[in-house]
C-alpha cells in the first residue's frame, strides 16, 4: 500500500481567518513553498522544508490583512484561485470570480492600490466609497506597536503610484485562470448575458403597472 510512506510532516497554525485556497508555489527557484488565501483577503506563505512562515509573511504578521492595501482588505468577495508566474519567483495573482490581484513580493506594499483599468465603473465607485466593490469602515486605523517591515511602504492615497496589488477589473465571471507560460496568462470567462441568453422564454409574463 503506497499511503504507508506517508507520514505526518506538519500541522499549519490557526490563521486569523477561515482560508478558501491553497497552491504550493511551483518554481525551482522558490523553496517549497504553501500559499493560503483567506476569506478576508489576506493571505500567508508557509515554507514547508522549515515549518515555519516565509520572511515575507512573518514581516506582515499574524494579521497580515492590516497590512495589505485597504481597497485589497475591504474587497467583499473572496480568493478562489491562486496562479504564479513561471517566468519570476516574487509574482503571482490572488483572484476571485469577478476580478484578481497581481502581487510581487518583492515590491513595497503600498498602502492603497490602483485599479485596472481606471475608467471602469467600479473603481470609479470604490473610490467615491459607493460601491458594494469595497467596504470602507468609518473607525480610525489602528495603530501597531509592532515594527513595520522595511518592505512595507506608508504611502498615501494620489501619491503613491506603486503598482504593486493594481486590482484588474478587466474580467467578469471568470471560470478559469492560470499561467500557461512565463509572462503568459490565459483567461476563461462565461459572461452573464450569454447565460440568460440560454435560458427559455418564460412560460408566464406579468405586467406591473398598467391599469
Amino acid at each position: 500500500n503506497s499511503s504507508k510512506s506517508f507520514r505526518h510532516w506538519w500541522s499549519l497554525p490557526l490563521l486569523e481567518s477561515p482560508h478558501c485556497s491553497l497552491k504550493f508555489w511551483d518554481n525551482d527557484d522558490v523553496a517549497t513553498t504553501l500559499v493560503m488565501a483567506c476569506v478576508n483577503n489576506s493571505f500567508f506563505m508557509f515554507d514547508i522544508n522549515e515549518r515555519s512562515l516565509t520572511q515575507w509573511s512573518s514581516d506582515a504578521g499574524v494579521h497580515s490583512n492590516m497590512f495589505v492595501p485597504k481597497e485589497v482588505n475591504n474587497l467583499v468577495d473572496y480568493p478562489v484561485r491562486l496562479a504564479f508566474n513561471p517566468g519570476s519567483s516574487s509574482k503571482f495573482i490572488l483572484g476571485s470570480h469577478g476580478r484578481f490581484v497581481a502581487i510581487d513580493l518583492e515590491k513595497p506594499t503600498p498602502k492603497h492600490c490602483n485599479f485596472f483599468p481606471k475608467k471602469d465603473f467600479r473603481s470609479k465607485l470604490a473610490r467615491s466609497n459607493q460601491s458594494p466593490l469595497v467596504k470602507f469602515s468609518d473607525n480610525k486605523d489602528l495603530v501597531l506597536t509592532r515594527k513595520r517591515s522595511r518592505s512595507m511602504s506608508t504611502g498615501s492615497l494620489g501619491n503613491d503610484v506603486s503598482t504593486n496589488f493594481t486590482i484588474c477589473l478587466r474580467y467578469n465571471a471568470m471560470l478559469f485562470l492560470d499561467f500557461i507560460s512565463e509572462n503568459e496568462m490565459v483567461v476563461v470567462e462565461q459572461p452573464w448575458s450569454h447565460i440568460f441568453e440560454s435560458l427559455p422564454d418564460p412560460l408566464v409574463s406579468k405586467t406591473f403597472g398598467i391599469a
